[in-house]
């Protein structure tokens, strides 16, 4: 997720629909806010975080998959 987040520097788009493993604690979460936060502050503009700690997936890399036709099948990823 961290990559992602450096991607946002150069676009407009932040974290938006991942996948997080079920086992993400609040404080993790609440990191990765706070960074989507600040850069979003920094860069003066508009970032998103939306994340999905998804039950499906209790580690991370652990496959998710979707019955619906928007979605895709991802794997959640770390949040370190």
């Amino acid at each position: 997720i961290s990559s992602l987040l450096l991607n946002s520097a150069v676009c407009g788009t932040g974290i938006d629909t991942v996948i997080v493993p079920a086992g993400a604690s609040a404080e993790q979460l609440a990191a990765l806010y706070c960074d989507v936060a600040s850069m979003s502050a920094r860069l003066k503009k508009p970032l998103s975080a939306r994340v999905w700690p998804a039950a499906a997936a209790p580690n991370p890399l652990d496959p998710v998959l979707f019955s619906c036709p928007f979605f895709v099948d991802s794997a959640a990823l770390p949040l370190d």
